[in-house]
């Protein structure tokens, strides 16, 4: 009987001095699920956040299969003594990150620790431009746009940029704090739309010109 608490003991330590090699990663809004694997099997389970203490116990149960909220655990056993115990954990958040136990057992406890990261999910809203989309949607729009409209835009985007370096020149809030990068980088944005729609009025008469051809 002595023999065999000093190999559990031993196995424990050795499951515990592996832990700080573990690591999961997950993403923001996703699902994951880790397995702690037991050398022994026992009667009750416990999915802890780091230590298993009071608050920090987020399951407790003597049952296969539990669910607390987002977490939820399963007792599989794979041999004769040997056992796992699956933890899953939904919708993924920046605060889930950190250390996390299985406990199997309750008179002498086997742990299992691994390191939960979560990363943050990329913002799916920003559209993902390439060459291609570029150029098809910009044609898409040269196709749709006539030569007065883009006269018109052209109007605009004249009024509406010397409005806004106005603003930005007699604004109360912004005099001696405005960094001399701001006008370059205005300067820029005019200069690239002022570009674009040179380019869209001489792509439109071209159009136009080679229609009179055809007729």
């Amino acid at each position: 009987m002595k023999v065999c608490l000093i190999c559990l003991f031993f196995l424990t330590a050795l499951q515990d001095g592996d832990a700080d090699e573990r690591i999961s990663r997950g993403m923001e809004g996703g699902n994951i699920t880790v397995g702690c694997s037991f050398s022994f099997t026992g009667a009750k389970m416990y999915l802890c956040k780091e230590k298993c203490e009071r608050e920090n116990i987020l399951i407790e149960t003597r049952e296969n299969r539990a669910q607390n909220g987002r977490y939820s655990i399963e007792f599989v056993k794979t041999g004769f003594i040997s056992s796992v115990i699956y933890v899953n954990i939904t919708n993924l958040n920046r605060s889930d990150s950190g250390w996390y136990r299985c406990c199997l057992g309750s008179i002498i406890p086997q742990y299992d620790d691994f390191y939960l990261d979560v990363t943050e999910a990329p913002n799916t809203l920003e559209p993902n431009w390439t060459p291609e989309t570029f150029t098809a949607t910009f044609l898409s729009f040269l196709s749709s746009t006539s030569v007065t409209t883009a006269a018109t835009l052209t109007q605009r985007l004249n009024s509406s940029s010397s409005t806004t370096i106005q603003q930005f020149r007699t604004s109360p809030e912004l005099k001696g704090e405005t960094d001399p990068l701001l006008y370059v980088g205005l300067s820029l944005a005019v200069l690239i739309i002022l570009l674009a729609t040179a380019l869209l009025i001489y792509c439109q008469r071209k159009n136009l010109h080679q229609k009179k051809g055809e007729s």
